[in-house]
């Protein structure tokens, strides 16, 4: 299929496993009769991939069908929202929402859907955001990127998933919270399809930083690879003790960046395949193994019902908003 991409990943194994159903399994006469696609709105290595993978890889268990992921990419995530918000609402297709998706793209320009118009499901997961570099860059802390960002504006380059992600508004937040002017234009922002190239760049030195979800960094960030300059979530993270908080650095302000994870279907999906999926989730919120991978990516478990699901996504909404008018990043 044009403009789909499967990739297999370190999930491959448990990817197969969950896909080929056993053939013991009694699958019921109703809804799901094959196997589910959940669609990834980013390229490949990012957070939205990963958490997408990894609920395919736990979700059978209690579906009692296969689930396939795939990636669409593009436009900071529309391509792949549009093409679920389109489709048949049979169940079948299904959208990993992500807070870019459904509360920063929303806020910053008109899009050919309407985030709260899909049948929400169930939160997944949150995710730190991270500020990091590459070792080789001359940045031993943040306040070392900053006063570079200061010194020479529009000279300091970073990394986003695209136009409309958290991860650009991220880069923005920073350099405002620091209270450098211009912060649109004082470091240059250099959109890639997803969170995967986006840490990828950030890791060749293509860029000089990028501040994304820590599941996107964690791997490089363990191996010695990157440097992690501050997390965005109030206390220190167990994963990367070492890594000073936004609010150790005085910039309280950038804990609102924080990723997260929601699996949303069509508008008007299906009332069998839309009360399955939400007894799915409320299973898997239990689920040791999901809960395991899910913490290895950085991640936190915050299964939430499709009513604590839409407050959530309506109060990311209105902070994003709220942000990205203060920093003057409407697109006309």
């Amino acid at each position: 299929m044009r403009g789909i991409t499967l990739k297999a990943t370190g999930w491959a194994l448990a990817l197969t496993a969950a896909f080929a159903v056993s053939s013991t399994a009694a699958v019921a006469d109703g809804y799901p009769k094959k196997p589910v696609t959940i669609v990834a709105p980013y390229g490949p290595g990012g957070a939205s991939d990963m958490a997408t993978r990894t609920l395919a890889a736990s979700a059978p268990n209690y579906l009692q069908q296969g689930v396939l992921s795939i990636n669409k990419a593009g436009a900071g995530g529309t391509v792949g929202s549009t093409f679920v918000y389109k489709t048949r609402p049979d169940g079948y297709t299904l959208l990993l929402a992500r807070v870019a998706t459904h509360a920063v793209s929303p806020a910053m320009k008109n899009l050919p859907y309407k985030p709260m118009e899909f049948t929400i499901l169930g939160l997944l997961e949150k995710n730190p955001f991270v500020c990091a570099t590459s070792m080789e860059k001359p940045y031993k802390s943040l306040k070392d990127l900053l006063d570079a960002i200061k010194a020479n504006p529009g000279k300091v380059t970073y990394s986003s998933a695209g136009v409309g992600t958290l991860l650009q508004v991220a880069g923005v937040m920073l350099i405002d919270e620091a209270g450098i002017p211009n912060a649109n234009k004082a470091a240059t922002h250099v959109p890639y399809k997803g969170g995967g190239p986006a840490a990828l760049a950030a890791l060749k030195g293509e860029v000089d930083f990028v501040c994304t979800n820590l599941s996107a960094l964690i791997g490089h960030i363990q191996a010695g690879k990157l440097r992690a300059l501050m997390t965005t979530m109030p206390e220190r993270v167990a994963s990367i003790p070492d890594v000073p908080t936004a609010r150790e650095l005085g910039y309280p302000g950038l804990e609102v960046a924080v990723g997260w994870s929601a699996l949303v279907g069509p508008p008007k999906m299906d009332e069998e395949a839309t009360k399955k999926w939400v007894d799915v989730l409320a299973k898997l919120k239990e689920d040791k193994s999901w809960n395991r991978m899910t913490q290895k990516l950085g991640s936190i478990p915050t299964i939430m019902s499709p009513e604590e699901t839409r407050k959530f996504i309506e109060h990311s909404y209105s902070k994003m908003n709220a942000l990205v008018e203060k920093l003057g990043m409407k697109i006309k």
